[in-house]
C-alpha cells in the first residue's frame, strides 16, 4: 500500500521521488541509531547522526516494543556516551516514553543510570516532571536507595513534598522495603532519610493515611523511627482506618508475639521427631500448587492438595514443603504435612524444618526487641 502511494506521488509530482527517497533514508538512519544504542556502538551512532538520523523523532518502528525517543532509550540501555552525543546534537531531554518516563526518570529508576544524571541536569532536564503514575526522578532515586542520585536531584531543586498518584513522597518511597536495605547499610539509609526529611514532606500521608513514621514503625526500624521523631514527625497522626501511630506499633508487637508463639509450638512438635538427619536428594521442580498454598498459608488449599496426592517431599524453589511451612511459622500447615507423612529428618540444602524454624524464630525475637524500643520511644514522647 505504501509503495503504491509512493509510486503515485512520483507520477504526480516531479520532486516526489526525491522526497520519498529522503524519507526512506531517514527511516534507515533512525533504525541504525536505534541499533547503535541497543548495542552500545558509539561509532555507528555517530555515523547515523551525521547522516541525518532524526534525533527528536519518536521511534515508531522499534523492535523492542517501545516507541521511545532515542535519548530515553539511551538512558534505559545505559549507553551514556551515545546519550551525550545525542544531547550535543540537540536531543530534547524532557521528552517521555509511552510510560511517561523522561530520560531523567529512566536514569533514576532502580538506580539504573546515575552517571547520566549530571549530563541531563546540565541540559536543563526538568526535575519536577512526573510519569503517568505521578512519579518523579527524586521518588525513583529514593526508592532505589541511591544516595548519590538523591543528592544530585536535590541540589538541582527537586522538591521533597511532591506526591505521586498514591500519595507517596520521596521520603515515603525511601522507607518502602527499607528493612532489607537498613540491615546491610544502616548508615546510608540514615543519611537518605536525613536528606529527604524536610518539614514540608515529613508528615505527608499516602492515600491510605499512612505517614512515613507509620511506615518506619511497620518495618520495625527503631533507629529510623527515632530519627524521624527528632526531625518532627507527628506521633499523633491517624490513618484512614482510624489507627493511631502508637496503635500501629502495639499491633505489630502483638503480631510478632503471636508469630513467636507459633514458632515455639512448631519447634516443640519437631524437636522430638527430628532424630538422625537424612540428606534429601529430590529434584527442584519450581512452582507447585502445594508450595504456593504453603507460602500463602492457605490451609484448606494445602488439605486439598494433600487429598489429591500431592508429594509432601517435592522440592519447590529450593525448599521442602515442611521446611517452608516451618520457616514461615505456619503451625497448622506443619501439622497437616506431618500428618500426611512429611519426614522431619530430611535435610535439603543444609536445612531441616526444625533448623529453619529455630533460625526464623530468632529473627522474630530480634524484631520484637526493636518494636519494644519503638513503643518505648513513642510512649516517652506521648507522656
Amino acid at each position: 500500500m505504501i509503495r503504491g502511494i509512493s509510486n503515485a506521488l512520483v507520477a504526480m509530482v516531479p520532486q516526489a521521488k526525491e522526497i520519498v527517497l529522503h524519507a526512506g533514508h531517514l527511516d534507515r538512519m533512525q533504525a541504525l541509531l536505534r541499533r547503535a544504542i541497543q548495542e552500545n556502538n558509539l561509532p555507528l551512532a555517530k555515523y547515523a547522526m551525521e547522516h541525518g538520523a532524526p534525533i527528536n523523532r519518536q521511534d515508531q518502528k522499534a523492535n523492542d516494543g517501545n516507541n521511545d525517543y532515542h535519548i530515553v532509550r539511551a538512558a534505559y540501555y545505559r549507553t551514556n556516551a551515545i546519550a551525550k552525543e545525542l544531547i550535543d546534537h540537540g536531543a530534547a531531554v524532557n521528552v517521555a516514553c509511552q510510560h511517561g518516563h523522561t530520560p531523567l526518570i529512566a536514569s533514576a529508576t532502580m538506580g539504573r543510570n546515575r552517571k547520566l544524571i549530571p549530563e541531563l541536569l546540565k541540559a536543563n532536564a526538568d526535575v519536577h516532571r512526573k510519569d503517568h503514575e505521578g512519579r518523579t526522578a527524586l521518588m525513583e532515586a529514593a526508592a532505589s536507595k541511591d544516595l548519590s542520585a538523591v543528592n544530585m536531584l536535590l541540589k538541582a531543586g527537586a522538591k521533597c513534598e511532591m506526591q505521586d498518584k498514591a500519595g507517596k513522597t520521596a521520603l515515603f518511597s525511601a522507607l518502602e522495603f527499607g528493612k532489607f536495605f537498613f540491615s546491610y547499610a544502616p548508615y546510608k539509609m540514615s543519611l537518605l532519610i536525613e536528606k529527604l526529611s524536610d518539614p514540608e514532606s515529613m508528615n505527608l500521608p499516602d492515600a491510605s493515611g499512612t505517614t512515613p513514621l507509620m511506615l518506619a514503625i511497620s518495618n520495625g526500624l527503631a533507629p529510623i523511627v527515632s530519627q524521624l521523631l527528632q526531625k518532627g514527625a507527628d506521633r499523633f497522626a491517624v490513618n484512614v482506618s482510624g489507627e493511631e501511630t502508637i496503635g500501629i506499633a502495639y499491633k505489630e508487637r502483638e503480631r510478632l508475639k503471636n508469630a513467636i508463639e507459633n514458632f515455639d509450638q512448631i519447634i516443640s512438635i519437631l524437636e522430638p521427631v527430628e532424630g538422625v538427619q537424612e540428606e534429601y536428594q529430590g529434584e527442584d521442580v519450581g512452582y507447585t500448587k502445594l508450595s504456593a498454598a504453603v507460602h500463602f498459608n492457605q490451609i484448606e488449599k494445602v488439605s486439598e492438595c494433600l487429598a489429591k496426592g500431592a508429594d509432601v517431599h517435592q522440592v519447590s524453589y529450593r525448599k521442602l514443603p515442611l521446611t517452608h511451612a516451618a520457616e514461615l511459622g505456619h503451625l497448622e500447615i506443619v501439622k497437616r504435612l506431618l500428618g500426611s507423612g512429611a519426614n522431619p529428618k530430611f535435610v535439603y540444602r543444609g536445612v531441616t524444618a526444625l533448623g529453619g524454624a529455630i533460625e526464623k524464630r530468632s529473627w522474630k525475637q530480634d524484631d520484637l526487641v526493636e518494636m519494644v524500643k519503638i513503643i518505648d520511644n513513642l510512649e516517652k514522647g506521648n507522656a
